[in-house]
């Protein structure tokens, strides 16, 4: 498809390179909402339109990635304070293409219910399948979403973890393509590892997911760390690829939901109030 002409998409900003994707003056050549891009980080970072050439306005590097905004910004790229906390691990997770919408990996992010069903024997069981009730609400003069007190019984619920235990969630969906989960650290009492999920949408159902994890774990190597994120991603990819429709429906009963589906019906909500189109079904039936 051509480049989009949706304002709601046009206007964000989205993660499109790791600085280690452009290292040695390498340049990546991708697309952002159906356009053909070319990122480079030679000094600072740049994108060009690579059917015409012309220098993007809008580039900014920011936690170790090349983020873009296509048109005018209508907000700042996502706030993460605790990146500048001492005493956490950061770990960039790489970039996996996944054919399907944005809005459908983001559900996906912070579905709780699925725990239980993919992801047995480390972030859920059959033993454990309820979801207890949690709190949505909006902050941030009602641009950012937040899902608190999610709780649930996971089996291994990190690289860290030693057993079965309770773990406590937040979910921040700072934008509709940004979300972030805050999780109990099994290794600080008190204190919360992060995971956040930066999607580039490349078409309407067709996306990169860029990702970091922020951790307290000096126990485990980075590639212990990787596989284990990597197991647990590879399994959400092998069932939002098969979602129908490949776009995130917007109005009521296209897909019924249940009492644990509070956070994905305000999502879809909201989406509907920020009026974005791109990745995104508004068809009533």
């Amino acid at each position: 498809m051509a480049k989009t002409t949706d304002p709601a998409a046009l206007d964000d900003w989205y993660a499109v390179a790791s600085l280690s994707d452009l290292a040695g003056g390498q340049v990546r050549r991708t697309r952002l909402l159906g356009q053909d891009i070319a990122v480079t980080a030679a000094g600072a970072p740049a994108c060009h339109e690579a059917d015409t050439g012309h220098r993007v306005a809008h580039v900014a590097e920011r936690y170790g990635f090349v983020w873009v905004c296509l048109g005018t910004p209508a907000r700042d790229i996502v706030g993460i304070p605790e990146m500048a906390e001492a005493g956490r691990r950061y770990l960039h997770r790489g970039r996996i293409g996944v054919a399907t919408s944005g809005p459908r990996i983001i559900e996906n992010f912070f579905d709780l219910s699925h725990f239980s069903f993919i992801h047995m024997g480390t972030l859920g069981g059959q033993d454990s399948t309820e979801v207890p009730r949690y709190t949505v609400s909006f902050r941030e003069a009602d641009t950012e979403l937040w899902a608190t007190e999610c709780r649930f019984f996971q089996p291994k619920a990190s690289a860290a973890a030693s057993g079965g235990s309770e773990v406590f969630y937040n979910y921040r969906v700072a934008s509709p393509f940004v979300c972030i989960l805050y999780k109990d650290s099994l290794v600080r009492p008190g204190r919360r590892d992060l995971i956040g999920l930066f999607i580039q949408p490349r078409e309407e159902t067709d996306s990169v997911v860029h990702s970091f994890c922020l951790v307290h774990d000096e126990s485990n190597s980075d590639t212990g760390l990787l596989h284990f994120y990597h197991e647990i991603f590879a399994q959400d990819r092998a069932v939002v690829i098969h979602q129908l429709p490949k776009k995130l429906p917007l109005m009521p009963r296209r897909e019924i939901p249940t009492q644990s589906d509070a956070m994905s019906i305000a999502y879809r909500r909201w989406l509907t109030k920020t009026g974005l189109e791109f990745g995104v079904d508004r068809a009533v039936g």
